[in-house]
C-alpha cells in the first residue's frame, strides 16, 4: 500500500517536473526569440508594434508622425489656418519647444514591456502579452502657454472681446459723463483647443483641428457703475488739470479729464480708478516738447589718430509712472489742479581717456555698391554715411541705427526722392538710407560682433545684392543694432570710393575668428505683370517707370564666431541669418489727359502705401518697401532691447528739438 502510494507520488511529481521544465523551456524559447523584438500585444496609441525590432517599429511610428513633422501640427477658424511647428529631435530640450513628439522614448517604453523590471515582472509581461494587449502611452510635451498666446496673436483680429461698461465722457459741460453699456464677446476656447490638439497626439491621428468659440462675459455691467457716477463727475469737477514744465503749460479741459478714469474690483468691491493707458497717451503727446536727449562725446580721428571731443551733456525725459503716481495723489485723491511733471536724467558718456580706448587697428571692413543710384539717392547715402561717422560704442554697449541718425528731413540735410502717392509723382525724403544700414550690418558681422536687430527689405534689391545680406532702417523699426562684446571701445569710420561704401570698424583684435557662409538662395518666385498708374502730370502717351519687377525668394546665411579664450579653450557661437522676399510688380506712370477713375485712389486706398514699394512710412529709408511685421524667419535675427543713451558718441553738436527714434 505505502509503495503503491509513492509510486503515483513519483509519477505526480515527474509529471509537475516535466510540465515546469517544458514551461521553463517554452518562456526561454519565447524571451530568446523575442530578444531583440518587441512583445506580441504591445501598442502605442493603438499602433500595433507586435514582433517588431526597434528600428522597425521606428519605421512604422516615423510613418505615422510623417504629416505632423512636415506639415505641422494645424488650426483652422473662419478659414485662417495656422500650423505649429513640431519638433523629435532628441538632441533637443523638449521644455523649449513648442510641440516636442519623441519617438524614441515612446519605443523604449515599448520595447521595455517583458524586456525591463525584476525577473517576475519580466515574466507576468511576457505572460500577460499573450492574451491580452499592452498599451503604451505615447510620449510628448507642449508648452501650453506658448501655445495660447500664438491663438490669441492670430485669432485675436477674428474675436469679439466682451465690452466692459465704461464711463464716457458726453462732451457736456453739465453732465459731463455717462455711462457705456456692456456687451458680450465671442472667443476662441483655447482650452478646447489644447484639449484636441493632446487628443491627436494620443492617436497619433493629425488633422486640422477646428476651433471653437465661447461666450466672453464682461467684468462690469452698468448696474456696478452707477453708484460712481455722481463721484467720477465730482473728480472731474476740478479742472482744468494744468500740467507745467519749465516756462510751458497744458490744461486739460473736464471732457478730456472724463476719459482718465477708470474702473477697478479691488477685495470685491467696485471703486473708480485712473485709466492708465488713456493718461500715458497724453503724456505720449508732450513729450515731445519735453524730452532731450544727451549730448554725446564725439571722437573725432585724422586717418588713424584722435584730433578732438567734445564733452558731453545729461539730457532728459519724462518719467510717466511717476507722473501718474503724482496724478493720483494730487487730483484724483486730493482735487489739486496744477501738476509739476517728472523726468528722469539722462545720463551722457562719462569724459574717459579717449587716447587710451584701444583704438589701435581696424576689427572689420564691410562694403556695398549703388551703382545706378540717382543724384538724390547718392546725396542721402552721402549725409547718413557722414551721420556715423566718429560714433564712438562703449565695450558691452549697444548701438542701434535709428538712434544715431536721429532726425531725417531737410533740416538735417537729406534730399527728396519722387514717389507716388494717389496717382502724382511727390518728394518724399529718405532714399538711400537703408544702404547704410546694409553695409553697417556687414561691418558688424566682419567684425564678429553679436547682431540684435536686423530686418530685411520685403523685396529684392539690386544695391544690396548678395540677397540675404541687406538689411533696412525705418524710425522707429526696422532697427540695424549690434553689441560691441570687446575689451574695448569701438570707433565707426565711413568712407566712399565711387559707387562703394565702406565702414571701417576700428578696435582691437582679442583673436576671434569670423565665419560667414555664402548666402544660399531659393524659392524663386516670379513678379506679376507691370501695374499701370495713370497720371496728369505727364504728357499724354508718355511712359515712366517708377519701379522695376523683382524676384520674390527665400535666403540665408551662417555666421559663426570662435572666441578663444585665455586658458587655450574656445567658445563658439553660430547664428542663421534667414531673409524671405516677396515678388514685385514693375509700376509704370502713364501720362493721361484725364483719369479714367478720378476717385480710384479713394475708393480703391490707392497711395503709396498700397501700389509702391517707395512707400510713405518708409521716407526714413529706400525705395524698397519696408516688411515692419517681420516675418518668422526674420524674427530669428532681432532683438528690440531698447538702446541706452549714454552708450554712443554721436556725430552732432546740435541736440533736436524733438525725440530722436526710439
Amino acid at each position: 500500500m505505502n509503495e503503491g502510494k509513492f509510486s503515483k507520488l513519483q509519477i505526480t511529481l515527474t509529471i509537475v517536473a516535466i510540465f515546469l521544465l517544458c514551461l521553463g523551456g517554452s518562456f526561454f524559447i519565447f524571451s530568446n526569440i523575442y530578444k531583440d523584438k518587441i512583445y506580441p500585444g504591445v501598442t502605442i496609441n493603438g499602433l500595433d508594434l507586435s514582433h517588431k525590432t526597434l528600428a522597425e517599429a521606428e519605421v512604422v511610428i516615423n510613418k505615422q508622425l510623417n504629416s505632423a513633422n512636415k506639415n505641422g501640427l494645424k488650426f483652422n477658424y473662419q478659414n485662417k489656418e495656422i500650423s505649429l511647428e513640431v519638433k523629435s529631435d532628441p538632441t533637443l530640450d523638449p521644455q523649449t519647444q513648442i510641440v516636442f513628439l519623441n519617438p524614441k522614448l515612446s519605443l523604449h517604453a515599448a520595447f521595455a514591456v517583458g524586456h525591463d523590471g525584476s525577473w517576475l515582472e519580466k515574466q507576468k509581461d511576457r505572460l500577460f502579452s499573450l492574451f491580452s494587449k499592452t498599451k503604451v502611452d505615447f510620449a510628448y510635451n507642449i508648452n501650453e502657454n506658448e501655445i495660447r498666446r500664438i491663438l490669441t496673436e492670430n485669432y485675436q483680429d477674428l474675436e469679439i472681446p466682451a465690452q466692459d461698461a465704461t464711463l464716457k465722457s458726453t462732451g457736456n459741460l453739465e453732465s459731463p459723463l455717462t455711462i457705456k453699456t456692456e456687451s458680450l464677446g465671442k472667443i476662441i476656447d483655447q482650452d478646447k483647443a489644447i484639449s484636441d490638439l493632446k487628443k491627436e497626439i494620443a492617436t497619433l491621428d493629425f488633422s486640422t483641428i477646428t476651433l471653437k468659440t465661447k461666450t466672453a462675459y464682461p467684468q462690469f455691467y452698468q448696474k456696478d457703475l452707477t453708484g460712481l457716477l455722481d463721484k467720477a463727475q465730482r473728480i472731474i469737477s476740478f479742472s482744468p488739470l494744468t500740467f507745467s514744465y519749465q516756462e510751458k503749460k497744458w490744461p486739460v479741459a473736464q471732457t478730456e479729464l472724463a476719459d482718465w478714469l477708470g474702473v477697478q474690483k479691488k477685495d470685491n468691491i467696485i471703486d473708480l480708478t485712473l485709466n492708465d493707458t488713456n493718461i500715458k497717451k497724453f503724456i505720449n503727446t508732450i513729450a515731445a516738447e519735453v524730452d532731450k536727449e544727451p549730448l554725446i562725446p564725439k571722437l573725432q580721428i585724422d586717418g588713424s589718430r584722435i584730433s578732438s571731443f567734445q564733452v558731453g551733456q545729461s539730457g532728459w525725459k519724462l518719467n510717466p509712472d511717476k507722473i501718474i503716481t503724482t496724478i493720483n495723489e494730487e487730483w484724483f485723491s486730493q482735487g489739486k489742479t496744477e501738476i509739476t511733471l517728472i523726468t528722469e536724467e539722462i545720463k551722457s558718456t562719462d569724459d574717459e581717456n579717449i587716447k587710451n580706448m584701444g583704438l589701435t587697428e581696424i576689427i572689420g571692413t564691410g562694403q556695398s555698391n549703388f551703382k545706378g543710384s540717382p543724384k538724390n539717392r547718392r546725396h542721402n547715402i552721402k549725409t547718413g554715411a557722414n551721420a556715423i561717422n566718429g560714433l564712438l560704442i562703449k565695450p558691452g554697449a549697444e548701438f542701434s541705427l535709428v538712434k544715431a541718425l536721429g532726425k531725417v528731413d531737410a533740416s538735417t540735410g537729406y534730399l527728396p526722392e519722387l514717389v507716388i502717392k494717389q496717382n502724382k509723382t511727390i518728394p518724399e525724403f529718405g532714399g538711400g538710407l537703408c544702404q547704410v544700414a546694409t553695409t553697417l550690418f556687414r561691418t558688424a558681422l566682419q567684425s564678429g560682433l553679436p547682431i540684435t536687430a536686423r530686418q530685411n527689405h520685403s523685396y529684392r534689391v539690386v544695391y544690396y545684392e548678395p540677397a540675404g545680406t541687406d538689411a533696412a532702417v525705418y524710425d522707429p523699426w526696422p532697427d540695424m543694432r549690434f553689441i560691441n562684446d570687446t575689451a574695448n571701445y569701438v570707433l565707426i569710420q565711413t568712407r566712399i570710393n565711387g559707387d562703394d561704401i565702406y565702414f571701417d570698424f576700428w578696435g582691437t583684435k582679442d583673436n576671434r575668428a569670423v565665419e560667414i557662409s555664402k548666402p544660399t538662395v531659393y524659392n524663386i518666385v516670379k513678379p506679376g505683370e507691370t501695374k499701370i498708374v495713370e497720371t496728369l502730370d505727364l504728357p499724354v502717351g508718355q511712359k515712366k517707370c517708377t519701379e522695376s519687377s523683382h524676384n520674390g525668394a527665400d535666403a540665408y546665411f551662417d555666421y559663426k564666431v570662435t572666441y578663444q579664450k585665455t586658458d587655450g579653450t574656445s567658445e563658439i557661437k553660430e547664428n542663421r541669418f534667414k531673409s524671405h522676399y516677396v515678388p514685385w510688380q514693375a509700376v509704370c506712370l502713364i501720362g493721361v489727359e484725364k483719369l479714367s477713375n478720378p476717385d480710384e485712389s479713394k475708393s480703391t486706398g490707392e497711395t503709396t502705401n498700397e501700389t509702391s514699394p517707395i512707400t510713405e512710412q518708409n521716407k526714413k529709408t529706400d525705395n524698397p518697401s519696408i516688411n515692419n511685421k517681420t516675418s518668422s524667419s526674420a524674427s530669428e535675427n532681432v532683438n528690440t532691447n531698447n538702446l541706452t543713451t549714454n552708450e554712443l558718441i554721436t556725430p552732432s553738436l546740435e541736440i533736436p528739438t524733438t525725440t530722436p527714434a526710439n
